[in-house]
């Protein structure tokens, strides 16, 4: 029979599934379950615990799951010692009190919108700062999509209440309504690919002309084959049904939602009920995802950190301020080089990478290979994890 461990501890993390608990044992691990009693139907971790409340423990051994050697299979708050009006100390039930706080729901806030997915979305409230969305916030009958209901810009009336700091968001929305109808004229339309990669598809169509498809609004399953990537499914030439909003004064066409002849829409929908997890890919993760696996194409017969990485030459990423003089600027601060190539595909304030003979001094620019925006991160990703590669190599 495994031996249980009764101890007290403090909340260190609160998340919406399970917490963890610091205690003179060590870390342990809280599945929700363990929090909540039995006749209680509680949801979120953060409606009845916040970090660094007190707790009481009842603990099991585990094999170092989710880094702890403990499971917890209770967990009570402790109660508080209050000084009642003769100056006696009396318990309170701290529960009691952190579900009445808890309860508060602030009405009425307008948040703009900041980050939007599929299932959630980030919002920023004048007064109360960042904000987290959760799709079940929304009307299940309005809403399906999130990513394709909302824009980036777009205003909301939300119900908010206070929850534990969650992806730096100390609110969470209750209730959201779009408070404008977004201005963009939105089009249906249908194309056929012309070019393909694992994350993008770019179609041709007679209303639009030439519009990126990315791999994160397609929305047509992936038609029972297992497949991750675009090209596990699509052909060039393959017909594709699309949504796309217009956006600013110029010709520019996003598409917000798109799928191919063949596919359902819509398939392997996710339920926004889920999306209480908060389980949203990071930047980075969405950029090592889906945009690193385009590095290879777009620096083909160009300098990359695998090949052009020595001890006699380096590669640093940074922004072009000015081409004449040639100026460069990154986080440690600026420098005027002597000179840089003469075919240049670079113009004044890209993001680009920097190959520099080290062999003489001032080291010489061999070379600059100017960086899409989205994949800014990723570039400065890779060269860190290769600088710490290189440092641990001999």
């Amino acid at each position: 029979m495994v031996e249980k461990l009764t101890t007290s501890g403090r909340l260190s993390r609160v998340e919406t599934k399970f917490a963890f608990i610091e205690t003179s044992l060590g870390s342990v691990f809280c599945p929700l379950a363990a929090a909540i009693p039995a006749n209680e139907h509680v949801p979120n971790f953060s409606n009845r615990y916040a970090v660094g409340d007190m707790v009481h423990i009842t603990m099991v051994p585990q094999e170092g799951k989710n880094g702890c050697k403990w499971r917890a299979v209770k967990v009570r708050p402790m109660a508080k010692q209050a000084e009642n009006a003769s100056g006696q100390v009396t318990p309170t039930d701290s529960s009691k009190a952190q579900r009445a706080s808890k309860t508060n729901i602030l009405t009425n806030q307008v948040v703009t919108v900041t980050n939007v997915c599929e299932t959630l979305a980030y919002g920023v409230n004048d007064t109360h700062g960042s904000v987290f969305i959760p799709g079940a916030a929304f009307s299940s009958q309005e809403v399906t999509r999130l990513n394709s209901y909302l824009s980036i810009g777009d205003e909301l009336l939300v119900s908010m209440r206070a929850q534990g700091d969650v992806n730096g968001c100390k609110f969470i929305a209750t209730s959201a309504t779009k408070l404008k109808k977004s201005c963009d004229p939105q089009i249906t339309g249908s194309g056929k690919i012309v070019s393909l990669t694992e994350s993008c598809a770019s179609i041709w169509s007679s209303v639009c002309g030439e519009i990126k498809c990315s791999l994160l609004s397609w929305v047509g399953g992936d038609g029972g084959k297992d497949a991750e990537w675009l090209t596990d499914i699509l052909n060039v030439g393959d017909a594709v049904l699309f949504t796309a909003v217009k956006r600013g004064e110029d010709d520019q066409w996003k598409v917000v939602k798109w799928t191919a002849r063949g596919f359902r829409l819509g398939l392997e929908r996710v339920n926004l009920a889920d999306s209480y997890t908060q389980t949203a890919m990071s930047t980075s993760d969405i950029t090592m995802r889906y945009l690193a696996p385009a590095l290879e194409t777009m620096l083909s017969d160009k300098p990359t950190l695998r090949s052009f990485l020595t001890q006699l030459s380096t590669i640093v990423c940074a922004v072009l301020s000015t081409v004449d003089p040639p100026t460069i600027e990154d986080d440690t601060g600026s420098a005027t080089l002597s000179s840089i190539p003469d075919n240049v595909q670079a113009e004044a304030g890209d993001t680009c990478l920097f190959l520099f003979d080290c062999t003489v001094q001032p080291p010489k620019c061999l070379r600059v290979t100017a960086i899409p925006p989205d994949l800014v991160p990723v570039m400065k990703y890779q060269l860190h994890k290769f600088r710490e590669y290189q440092a641990k190599t001999p």
